[in-house]
């Protein structure tokens, strides 16, 4: 018992499972369904399975794993100084650990049988049966913490590591007191000069034989040389260290130490049977095995794991399974089967290892006991495994499941919801700014991508807005225009103009652009639709401008006395009846020409018309036509212009020629 080295051959039974744990647990066999447990203080005194939380860690407790004066070091779960850890088998094949107070403090992991009890695991240095060994370089009389020697044969020494005491067949040099000397298996030695000098007798444990000194085979406390009949040397063990079976080897008084190093209890010789060549066979059992390991056939202590694939523990009498190894679960017929938690779990049923029994408090996950899940709790959702506030993305709330699934807005962010994700509502755009609120979209804008009318992405319906898309803008549609205050729907443009650049409506004013075409209209200086020169609408009567008298530049009315305005270039006045009478030295020329002329200009027109009736139309000529145009000349302007004068004799000579030729014809 207790010969175990903690450090060497702990996870070479239990073996290796804490890796998969999460923080401050554990893997210990004998807790189905559960592959981990917390050694924290806070499940202290907890009588059934629960789940405590302390500073946001989630522990899961076990009233069998009693936590008191535990702690973990790099191998498994240990006890604190003073105390070891204590491992209790049932009657009804449970394991119960707890931290017990250390008689003298060697042992490391302390085993509890109905039957028998005893250390399985010494506490470093300490190691062999019964934990009554120290390991070379250390002092046997300190373990927590153990006290490092400055030489290797050191059984005892001073804090500044000079060996006060050797190890047996060394002694120390009055030099370097580092036990240094090796007394060749005698009991003492001294340097004389430089010869080694050794004493009279063997240390315990060894034999001498032709002045020399040689150990006993292992487990002998005592044992002589002899010679057997042929004269070989045989060996004889006279006493046994503790734990150790006195055996005879064979018909020569040989004998020999024999221990069973993984039963726990009692072993005892069944039968022996003397073999052909002198040699005795033992057919030794066990009462009951070490923790970890089994009784086969024959009665030795094996493995269990080699006689149950993956089993910790057995239930001898129907060999089924009662503990597994590590990352392995116990099934209904008594197997073992590989498992491993689902990602989401920080520790998991082993029956079903996507129920979860803890979250990992750190990342903000919380468990749903009933379903067994991880959560987030509100207003968190899950993001790359970890709990993220929800006003770190684009929502105010979310689904706890999922960071990115909103459920609600941020107040101010100008942003709705919309299948879970919070967009911009229309008519604002994403800045891409850390601050995430959205901007307004210009009026024109159902939808953008910047501030400006020329960044739309999208208009309103076009028989609700009265905008058309052109490009990336939302322009109005002929016959509206933007108010003064750009908004989403265009107004409609007075009803004289065809486009505007403001809407308004009939009783201001009209702000044009261009006019109705076919209504005889045109653009003022002051962006009104007036009828054009010549053209009236009975002031505003009428939409389309109907013509006037060829005299008037605008009028009420058809005739010649509903002129209401006179063209500045017709040479005209208005007069109080209605009239565009010609001015003073302007003269009609009657022939519908809304341009009043002088004498001398109408003098020359006719004089050109006399011309053209005689040289292009003589075959048809009417000379009375010619006397009257004649006859209406005023000759005292003519005789004022020597060129119109001159042309007017020549077509009088013409005027002749052509009436002789009728005569004789």
């Amino acid at each position: 018992m207790g010969w175990r080295d903690y450090k060497n051959d702990y996870l070479s039974i239990f073996g290796s499972g804490d890796n998969q744990c999460p923080l401050n647990h554990v893997h210990v066999p004998g807790f189905h369904p559960h592959q981990c447990l917390s050694i924290s203080q806070v499940c202290i005194g907890v009588t059934k399975i629960e789940v405590r939380i302390h500073l946001k860690d989630q522990h899961l407790c076990h009233p069998r794993f009693k936590t008191s004066k535990m702690q973990i070091d790099s191998t498994t779960v240990i006890c604190q100084n003073g105390y070891m850890l204590q491992i209790d088998l049932t009657l009804d094949q449970n394991f119960i650990y707890s931290c017990v107070p250390a008689s003298d403090g060697r042992c490391q992991i302390y085993y509890k049988t109905p039957r028998k009890k005893g250390c399985q695991f010494c506490r470093p240095p300490f190691y062999g049966q019964y934990c009554h060994q120290s390991h070379e370089w250390y002092d046997q009389r300190y373990h927590s913490p153990p006290r490092l020697c400055g030489g290797q044969y050191c059984l005892e020494c001073s804090e500044n590591q000079l060996c006060s005491i050797c190890r047996p067949t060394h002694a120390n040099s009055e030099q370097l007191q580092r036990c240094e000397l090796d007394c060749k298996g005698f009991s003492t030695c001294y340097l004389k000069g430089s010869s080694l000098k050794v004493g009279k007798y063997c240390e315990y444990g060894w034999y001498k034989y032709s002045g020399m000194c040689y150990k006993c085979p292992n487990g002998c406390s005592s044992c002589i040389a002899l010679l057997d009949y042929y004269g070989r040397i045989q060996i004889r063990c006279q006493s046994c260290d503790r734990g150790y079976l006195l055996l005879q080897q064979n018909i020569h008084s040989q004998t020999l130490c024999y221990i069973s190093y993984n039963c726990f209890s009692n072993y005892y010789v069944q039968s022996s049977e003397l073999l052909w060549d002198g040699y005795y066979s033992y057919n030794i059992r066990c009462e009951q095995c070490d923790i970890g390991f089994s009784l086969n056939k024959s009665g030795q202590c094996v493995f269990t794991r080699n006689m149950k694939k993956n089993c910790f523990h057995l239930n001898e009498a129907d060999n089924k399974c009662l503990a597994c190894m590590p990352w392995y679960a116990l099934q209904p017929d008594g197997t073992c089967s590989l498992i491993s938690c689902s990602p989401n779990c920080q520790t998991c049923l082993d029956t079903n290892p996507r129920f979860c029994t803890t979250c990992d408090g750190s990342k903000g996950k919380v468990l749903d006991e009933i379903n067994g899940i991880c959560l987030c709790l509100p207003p968190t959702g899950v993001y790359n495994d970890i709990c993220k506030p929800c006003k770190e993305g684009y929502c105010n709330e979310c689904e706890v499941f999922d960071f990115f699934l909103c459920t609600s807005c941020k107040l101010g962010s100008n942003r709705i919801l919309a299948n879970q994700e919070c967009m911009c509502q229309p008519g604002t755009y994403d800045t891409q700014k850390d601050d995430q609120i959205c901007l307004a979209c210009d009026k024109s804008c159902l939808t953008c991508s910047g501030s400006s009318n020329h960044e739309c992405t999208q208009c309103l319906d076009e028989s609700i807005s009265n905008r058309i898309s052109i490009d990336k803008s939302c322009p109005c549609k002929i016959g509206y225009a933007d108010s003064e205050i750009r908004e989403f729907i265009c107004g409609k443009c007075h009803p004289r103009c065809r486009t505007c650049f403001k809407s308004t409506d009939e009783t201001m004013d009209q702000y044009c652009l261009t006019c109705i075409p076919g209504e005889n209209r045109i653009v003022t200086d002051n962006f009104t639709c007036d009828c054009q020169y010549n053209y009236g609408d009975n002031n505003g009567t009428y939409d389309i401008c109907f013509t006037c008298h060829y005299t008037c530049g605008n009028c009420q009315n058809p005739e010649p006395t509903g002129c209401t305005y006179c063209l500045l270039s017709s040479n005209r006045d208005l007069t109080t009846y209605g009239e565009c009478l010609c001015q003073k030295s302007y003269y009609d020329d009657e022939n519908d020409n809304i341009e009043c002329k002088t004498l001398q200009k109408i003098l020359a027109q006719n004089v050109l018309q006399l011309e053209y009736l005689i040289t292009h139309q003589q075959h048809h000529l009417n000379v009375y036509v010619l006397l009257h145009k004649l006859l209406t000349m005023d000759f005292h302007l003519l005789a004022k212009n020597a060129i119109t004068l001159v042309k007017l004799v020549m077509v009088l000579f013409h005027l002749i020629v052509y009436h002789v030729i009728l005569l004789t014809e």
